[in-house]
Formats: structure tokens, sequence, C-alpha cells
């Protein structure tokens, strides 16, 4: 019985920790909270699906897409894109920055992208690509 309950403790505790995420992704991600600990992006050639119920947590980074990116949350359940505001005296992060080889291929709806600031724009900055937005919330860029 002392051992089912170590376990059990051990199980809890894991659960309580965020993922953390750097570097390129691919694939499909999610559901769950991710803490964003160096800038993310996806390749050129790649894609990545975020499923419904995703929420990243950034701290200053950016988010690059070269690739395709698929947000597409529900009315219920949408895809979330903020900073962690108690970790930056700026309450702020890079944004989401869409490149040319994303092309048109992008989308993004039900999506809430809120509390981004760089340099050359804010919650979102498109360089001669044209991602598709539906139904988003973009606020206090």
């Amino acid at each position: 019985m002392k051992q089912l309950c170590t376990i059990f403790l051990l199980l809890t505790s894991v659960q309580a920790s965020l993922a953390q995420l750097s570097g390129p992704l691919s694939g499909t991600l999610g559901p769950g909270e991710f803490q964003v600990v160096d800038t993310i992006y996806v390749n050129e050639g790649d894609s990545l699906r975020l499923m419904p119920g995703t929420t990243f947590l950034f701290n200053w980074f950016p988010f690059k897409i070269y690739g395709t990116l698929l947000a597409e949350g529900t009315e219920t359940d949408s895809i979330i894109f903020t900073a962690i505001v108690d970790s930056l005296p700026r309450r702020s992060w890079g944004g989401l920055q869409f490149y040319p080889s994303s092309g048109s291929g992008s989308r993004l709806s039900f999506c809430l992208i809120e509390l981004a600031h760089n340099w050359d724009g804010g919650g979102i900055r498109c360089t001669q690509a044209s991602p598709t937005f539906e139904n988003c919330i973009i606020r206090e860029n």
C-alpha cells in the first residue's frame, strides 16, 4: 500500500509542471498548456497542427512560421497565444511572425493572440505571407 501512494504522488507532481517548448515544431501538438522558453518555429516544408484547447505561454520569445501553421480552435475551445504576465517586466512576447516561405497555407481560427510586441509589429507580422484568420481575437498587442 505504501508503494502505491508514492507512485500517485509522483504522477501528481509531474502533471503540475508545464511542458516546455523551444526550437522547431511539427506534427500535432495539444491540447494542453505549454511554456515557450526560447524561440519556436515551424520550418519551411513542415506543418504544425494545434489542437483546440492548446495554450502557449511565452516568455518574451517569438513564434516564427516558415512552413504551415494550422491552429483551428472551436467556439467553445480556443487556442491561446499569450505572455507569462507574472514573469515578464514588459508583459509581452515576440508575436506570430509569418515569413515568405509560409505562403498562404496557414490558417488560424478561434484563436486569442494577446500581449505581444516586437520591433517590427505586435501580435502578428506577415512578411510576404497571407495566412487566413477567422473568428480570432487579437488584443493588447
